[in-house]
């Protein structure tokens, strides 16, 4: 288990994270000893298995090696490790990624999936602005943690790259959710009725990312 520690003035106790990517990280003050976080990590390696052992149950805790999958557009790729690929990560039949890069396999699929949920969200929103008369300033993808999505009152709108995961309609459905704030900056029911112009169905899409979207990460 790799533990990097970080000691601030501001850090009052001792404590532990385990991201998704199985980075395991200890805050501790100032005034710890080495002997005393060294017996704290000792002590909570149960709770770092236990928590590792949950992000592989939900598909999250990603291991860069053949036959590990990844979620694109709604559909899981097998993972292919090869010697002879110019370029870093080439998707096809499954994913294809360059033994050369492997050091920085999570960097790689993470700059991959931003290009392409880039392209995809563009040409979505510029479908349904279209047809629903809607007019907006910027578009960008960003690595947003507890939203799908937002709009801001200049008409710029973001959109959190993990999207690209979800199947096409549950990303049409996240595209349709913020051009109706254009006009319904709230969740009342007419918000709600501006989104079911778009997508009367958009009930079963917003279901879906409640029970999966925790599956959409690396």
């Amino acid at each position: 288990m790799k533990v990097q520690v970080l000691r601030r003035k501001e850090f009052r106790s001792l404590s532990i994270t385990v991201e998704r990517d199985g980075t395991v990280t200890v805050k501790a003050p100032l005034v710890a000893t080495d002997e005393e976080i060294k017996q704290f990590i000792e002590e909570s390696q149960d709770f770092v298995r236990r928590v590792v052992e949950k992000y592989k149950e939900y598909g999250v805790f990603k291991e860069y090696k053949d036959g590990e999958t990844f979620l694109y557009l709604g559909e899981n790729k097998e993972l292919k490790i090869v010697d002879n690929q110019v370029e870093p990560l080439v998707l096809k039949d499954k994913f294809y990624l360059s033994s050369k890069v492997l050091d920085q396999a999570r960097d790689v699929f993470l700059a991959w999936y931003k290009k392409q949920a880039s392209k995809v969200i563009a040409d979505r929103v510029k479908y349904y602005a279209l047809l629903g008369g809607y007019t907006y300033n910027k578009i960008a993808v960003k690595d947003l943690q507890k939203v799908w999505g937002s709009c801001s009152s200049r008409k710029n709108l973001s959109f959190n790259w993990r999207i690209i995961m979800a199947p096409l309609d549950v990303i049409d459905y996240v595209v349709v959710h913020e051009l109706s704030h254009l006009r319904e900056f709230n969740h009342t029911q007419r918000f709600w009725n501006q989104v079911a112009m778009l997508m009367p169905d958009y009930e079963e899409k917003d279901m879906w990312l409640r029970r999966n979207g925790h599956l959409l990460d690396l």
